[in-house]
């Protein structure tokens, strides 16, 4: 039986792999994801054989994980440097920008870190706070995770303005998070822009009424926005004393916009990180020290509620020590809401869920 001398000459995965500066397992996933296929597989043993002329490209991809490159973006890159070598280092440029947007996020953040260690306050984030009345939205809703958060952004903002047909927004566009978003949770994610009277529920599009709240911010700049920066931000809201006094408020944690990211530097103010805030109380019990809601308060806090679920409100009331008379009437009365407001949105903001990014719960 001859030997092929082409077979002969190609390298086994030790050989190519101890050449190549990449182990076993790195070879065998690069060929699982297209990145470098061997020019040879037994066909009864699947051993893999590799081409000399292979180890280039071999040592090309060892060198873009270690510029912290993923498998994708590598695959890319691979792709332009096929069509032409000045397209391969145009991506390769804009990766450097990347990484150094992030490495500046991360000093950032650990700076921030710092000031929480010392206790020193938050000097990076002055923290305020606004009334935000209740505003009539447009609003999609979706579950997704993080990698997926800037496209749909960009299809909400194109919704929107596609149904309000040239008339001005009533208010800023806002991401609204009901869960966390993350590599591996989803959510659910809303975004939602103010608008008139008009503007009608589409299949795509449902609006709603956001209720009207207190809430404490922070505005921050692109560079300040980008991952994981921002996670400084969210802990100097949520940790702030306007947040700590009164906390338990049943709507989310947002990003409120104040420009289209896309046409932004890293100096410009590009959003509000928001905390909504739980209402003031204002009455205390002597006898007990527990301090209880206003009826008017509880009345606003049960109008929250866009589901025909008196049971949720109910339980919600007597959380809250109101009477079993005023909270029979309350929830009733939210039921009543809920039914005529419709349960277009999956998933309402409320539950035992905590807010992304970061650490308040939405009761």
């Amino acid at each position: 039986m001859t030997t092929d001398p082409a077979r002969q000459q190609l390298l086994s995965t030790g050989e190519f792999g101890r050449q190549a500066g990449l182990t076993a397992k790195a070879l065998r996933i690069y060929d699982e994801t297209g990145l470098l296929a061997p020019a040879d597989v037994d066909p009864f043993t699947g051993h893999r054989r590799y081409a000399a002329g292979q180890l280039r490209r071999a040592r090309l991809i060892a060198m873009l994980r270690g510029a912290d490159l993923s498998l994708a973006d590598i695959g890319l890159l691979l792709a332009d440097l096929a069509a032409g070598r000045d397209r391969a280092a145009a991506r390769l440029d804009r990766h450097v920008v990347t990484l150094e947007a992030r490495h500046s996020g991360r000093r950032l953040l650990i700076r921030h870190i710092h000031a929480v260690l010392r206790e020193e306050g938050h000097p990076m984030f002055p923290v305020q706070t606004r009334h935000v009345p209740a505003q009539r939205v447009m609003s999609i809703q979706r579950r997704l995770r993080a990698p997926e958060t800037d496209a749909f952004a960009a299809e909400a903002r194109a919704a929107f303005a596609r149904l309000l047909g040239g008339a001005a927004p009533a208010g800023p566009f806002s991401l609204i998070f009901h869960g966390i978003v993350d590599h591996e949770s989803d959510g659910p994610l809303e975004a939602v822009l103010p608008c008139p009277a008009q503007v009608q529920p589409t299949e795509l599009v449902g609006v709603r009424t956001e209720p009207a709240h207190d809430e404490a911010f922070t505005t921050i700049t692109k560079a300040q926005w980008d991952y994981p920066a921002i996670l400084a931000a969210y802990d100097a809201v949520a940790s702030s004393p306007q947040a700590a006094a009164r906390h338990g408020s049943p709507l989310s944690c947002r990003e409120v916009y104040l420009a289209d990211p896309q046409a932004l530097g890293p100096d410009d103010l590009i959003c509000d990180i928001a905390f909504p805030l739980g209402y003031r109380p204002s009455i205390r019990n002597a006898r007990s020290g527990r301090r209880r809601y206003a009826v008017a308060g509880q009345r606003r806090a049960a109008a929250l509620y866009n589901r025909d679920s008196s049971s949720l409100a109910l339980a919600h009331l007597r959380a809250n020590g109101v009477r079993t008379r005023v909270r029979r009437r309350l929830a009733a009365a939210a039921a009543v809401r809920g039914a005529r407001a419709g349960a277009w949105l999956d998933a309402a903001p409320f539950g035992p869920k905590a807010a992304a990014k970061g650490s308040e719960q939405v009761y």
